[in-house]
């Protein structure tokens, strides 16, 4: 099979299984034993003749599959998974978290999550079928049936609903403290007026490529560091408290868009020397701000400790000369900024 460009989120992640409820059907068909396409299609019950039950029950065989829910065994046949097992032990409750769980991790449905977050937790449908044309590199009448299924699985979970041509997002997991864009090649805060933007975006971090690798990794790096991570999570519940959803990327730390002001925001534990840390989140704060093309954007940098001792320039060169907003961790849980901070940064006041 021909491997797909990084900036696409390939078609495996775009289900074809119209009902998540019969996906849960499709799992108890595999524990019994029905573990080919047919043999799932006729355990869901579809009389529409033999190649219809078979595309449908591999349709739903490969959902069981990218949920984790069964595993592959051999061409076309699948065996149920740890994770499966506790799914059909689960009350309806338990199930159901356990479902959202699943489908919210899926790259496709945290794409379009972000993105519905980012415009305020609603979007036109139209919006979203040109987005998921350039995230799927599919066609639009493609990109509409895919958006059909991932609105039809969202609202049996609860989590979105889809009225008078729009979607919005009701929910997510209390367990997921932001929604994640895995791509680093999808725009972290998406204009509601140029869904199309994607193709700028793409255009700049492909030329970027290489830089980007780097980043990416760096990254991963950086947020295996607890104290990195606990940062993060305390300024992303703040700014959920500004009823706006924190939302990142395989490059961006945090993003959010607030009463049409859009904020960057890069955090940098207290590892290694302060004034390469703060020369770094510098550097990265301009550069995601560029390929993301976000020119308007306000750039944050979150440190673990304030500046002290011979340091305490920093402060002054950040704000005045570059422009750039500093919260710091001081005590504890409490995030500190500076007046410029509790001005300008909703999620700081």
């Amino acid at each position: 099979m021909k491997r797909l460009p990084q900036r696409w989120i390939a078609t495996r992640y775009w289900p074809q299984a119209d009902k998540l409820e019969n996906v849960v059907v499709a799992v108890r068909a595999v524990s019994e034993g029905s573990t080919s396409d047919q043999a799932i299609g006729d355990a869901l019950g579809l009389k529409r003749g033999k190649s219809y039950a078979n595309r449908q029950g591999r349709y739903y065989r490969l959902a069981t599959e990218i949920l984790s829910f069964t595993k592959r065994i051999r061409k076309n046949v699948s065996s149920l998974t740890p994770l499966g097992r506790r799914l059909l032990g689960a009350d309806e409750t338990e199930r159901k978290g356990i479902l959202t769980t699943q489908v919210v991790l899926l790259p496709s449905f945290q794409a379009v999550l972000g993105i519905i977050a980012s415009l305020g937790g609603k979007t036109s449908k139209r919006d979203l079928a040109a987005a998921i044309e350039q995230l799927a590199n599919t066609t639009p009448k493609m990109a509409d049936r895919r958006l059909r299924t991932v609105i039809a699985w969202l609202e049996y979970l609860g989590t979105a609903k889809e009225e008078d041509g729009a979607v919005t997002l009701l929910t997510l997991p209390t367990s997921l403290k932001k929604i994640e864009i895995f791509n680093p090649e999808v725009p972290v805060l998406p204009k509601p007026s140029d869904m199309r933007l994607f193709k700028e975006v793409m255009r700049r971090k492909k030329e970027a490529s290489a830089v980007m690798r780097f980043e990416v990794d760096a990254a991963k790096l950086e947020r295996a560091n607890m104290a990195h991570e606990r940062l993060r999570t305390l300024l992303a519940d703040r700014i959920k408290g500004c009823n706006a959803w924190p939302l990142c990327n395989n490059l961006v730390d945090l993003a959010a868009r607030i009463d049409s002001q859009d904020f960057i925001i890069e955090v940098k534990s207290a590892g290694g020397r302060i004034l390469d840390q703060v020369r770094r989140g510098v550097s990265q704060l301009y550069e995601y701000r560029y390929l993301e093309d976000l020119p308007q954007a306000k750039l944050v940098l979150l440190i673990e400790k304030p500046f002290s001792g011979r340091n305490k320039w920093l402060m002054d060169y950040l704000i005045k000369d570059r422009g750039v907003y500093v919260i710091w961790d001081a005590a504890g849980d409490a995030l500190f900024t500076t007046d410029e901070g509790r001005a300008d940064l909703p999620f700081m006041r």
